[in-house]
Order: structure tokens, then C-alpha cells, then sequence
């Protein structure tokens, strides 16, 4: 079980998500817009893992960025030789 952001698997999986992100060119603001938030600050500290994401987050982030959650879980796979 992941228990802290420092874990390898959780650290593949924000890395992930903020590659998808960059690609897409999107900035932290708009991800926030996307999603309904106001407050931008919410993405920073999930993304600098100050803080972790929840598993309805993820979801959320995953339909802004319209890409599967799966991927996510793949990358995980693969940074800490996970089976899921």
C-alpha cells in the first residue's frame, strides 16, 4: 500500500500525470480551471507532492486531461514493478 508521497510508484504516477499536462500544453491554472477549482494552489501542491491525490481526484484529473486511468496505473507499474 502507498503511504507516503515519497513512494516510488506514487512519485511515477504525479510525474505522469504532469507530463500529460505539459504536453497538452496546459498551464497549472487552466488543469484548475478544468477541474472547477479556484484555487490553482490545490494542483501545485499535488504536483510538487506536498500533498497526495485522492482516488476521485485522480479520476478528475484523468477526464481533464482526457486520457485513461489506466495509464496512470501502467506508469506506477513500471517505476515500482507493481501488479495491479
Amino acid at each position: 500500500m502507498i503511504k507516503s508521497v515519497r513512494d516510488p510508484a506514487y512519485i511515477a504516477l504525479i510525474d505522469w500525470l504532469v507530463s500529460v499536462r505539459e504536453m497538452q500544453g496546459l498551464t497549472v491554472r487552466q488543469l484548475a480551471e478544468k477541474l472547477g477549482e479556484d484555487d490553482h494552489s490545490i494542483i501545485v501542491k499535488i504536483e510538487t507532492k506536498v500533498r497526495k491525490i485522492s482516488a476521485t481526484e485522480y479520476y478528475g484529473f484523468c477526464k481533464a486531461l482526457n486520457v485513461d486511468t489506466s495509464e496512470g496505473y501502467e506508469a506506477m507499474e513500471k517505476a515500482a514493478n507493481l501488479k495491479f
